[in-house]
């Protein structure tokens, strides 16, 4: 039986592996006031990674495992067993985090008579066009649409417009102690890369290697442009991983080109680095570059979508023009030229992570969210009793 004093959250989710929107629902789960919200996860892949962390917060997890396309019929049946769960837990919200669970989780809110909630955290660059009309329809048809910067909530284009009164933007969060507590260890497992580069400055990049938009190729190109002589650390994995140790090797970089794939222990890495780079050509309010400010690191970033937000060119970071690989080389010697300069940039950096992003204001924006979500509904029932009462007395 549903504990009636709370509500419950249902937030829908395509895996539990590490990532950037995966990242931000632990995140949520643990400063959710459970004396007020019931959280349940739903993940449309097994397993993952993280399912664990979700565990040990005392939050089922419920799988509805999709094929390769929503266009397959096993879909519609994922669909109703959606709504058949939340019917039978009185589901209040259905948070969907990521494209997929937008999509089914919307249809699936109207179905169940549940709010729905839908996040957007990038520009939707990556969608195929039929893929952005299918989020147009999902974000129209939601309650609320939360886009994680300004950036993200000023798209318009291909029916991903949204009335002023449904959206809400509210920033990514990082989790200021638990990234502290674990910068301080050493990196599990140790990586051979570091010891090895030692002898040169390191700069890091953490970003998955699927989307050619990361810019993965203007680094290592940069990298060979730069008077320092630096190593650089990859971190992430993808299909374009090959490609890209192939680009290095063919510019005599293999042996300062570092691919260590997919990692649990990013706060580890980023403390042992000198500069954190990432050169997307899109990006919504990247992830890794808020935790590499975080970690104190000068950071050098292109200027496209919510970085220009909180990075303020020349303070707390350098901002740099999309796929310019001379500027970027020009930029990551200007840091590396300038320890003094440097640690400042990266002391600006963690101040402003550490007052903006923090946990605390995040987790009461989802609070005030989910409430005026649900006020309607509770100040109606509050009514409903009032006026039985008044009517038995």
């Amino acid at each position: 039986m549903v504990d009636d004093t709370r509500r419950t959250v249902l937030h829908l989710i395509d895996c539990l592996n590490p990532g950037g929107s995966e990242q931000q629902l632990l995140h949520l789960l643990r400063v959710t006031d459970v004396k007020r919200w019931r959280p349940m996860v739903g993940v449309f892949h097994r397993g993952g990674l993280l399912r664990s962390q979700v565990e040990e917060l005392d939050v089922p997890v419920h799988e509805f495992p999709l094929r390769t396309s929503l266009a397959h019929p096993n879909t519609l049946r994922r669909l109703f067993n959606i709504v058949a769960l939340c019917r039978r837990e009185r589901v209040a919200i259905v948070h969907a985090h990521d494209y997929y669970s937008n999509v089914v989780g919307v249809a699936a809110a109207r179905l169940a008579g549940a709010r729905s909630l839908v996040s957007r955290g990038d520009l939707a660059h990556w969608l195929r066009p039929l893929q952005r009309r299918a989020l147009g329809l999902a974000c129209r048809g939601a309650h609320r649409v939360v886009a994680n910067a300004r950036a993200v909530a000023a798209v318009r284009s291909d029916g991903l417009d949204v009335s002023p009164e449904t959206l809400v933007v509210v920033n990514n969060a990082v989790d200021v102690e638990a990234f502290d507590r674990e910068a301080l260890l050493e990196p599990d497992p140790a990586v051979d890369a570091l010891a090895a580069a030692r002898r040169m400055p390191v700069v890091v990049c953490v970003a998955n290697m699927n989307d050619r938009a990361k810019g993965h190729g203007d680094l290592i190109e940069a990298l060979a442009t730069m008077r320092t002589t630096a190593a650089l650390l990859l971190v992430g994995d993808g299909v374009l991983r090959d490609e890209l140790a192939a680009r290095a090797s063919a510019l005599g970089l293999a042996d300062r080109v570092h691919f260590l794939g997919r990692r649990l222990d990013v706060p580890r890495l980023l403390r042992r680095a000198d500069v954190a780079c990432l050169p997307s050509h899109a990006e919504g309010l990247p992830n890794s570059v808020l935790e590499a400010m975080l970690a104190g690191l000068p950071v050098v970033v292109t200027a496209v979508g919510g970085c220009p937000e909180f990075i303020d060119d020349g303070s707390n970071g350098l901002l740099i023009p999309p796929g310019n690989v001379a500027e970027l080389g020009r930029a990551l010697d200007r840091v590396l030229s300038d320890g003094a300069a440097a640690r400042a940039m990266g002391e600006r950096a963690r101040a402003t992570v550490a007052a903006r992003f923090n946990l605390r204001r995040f987790g009461e924006a989802y609070d005030r969210l989910y409430g005026q979500l649900t006020g309607g509904e509770i100040e109606q029932r509050i009514s409903t009793r009032m006026r039985a009462a008044s009517t038995e007395s």
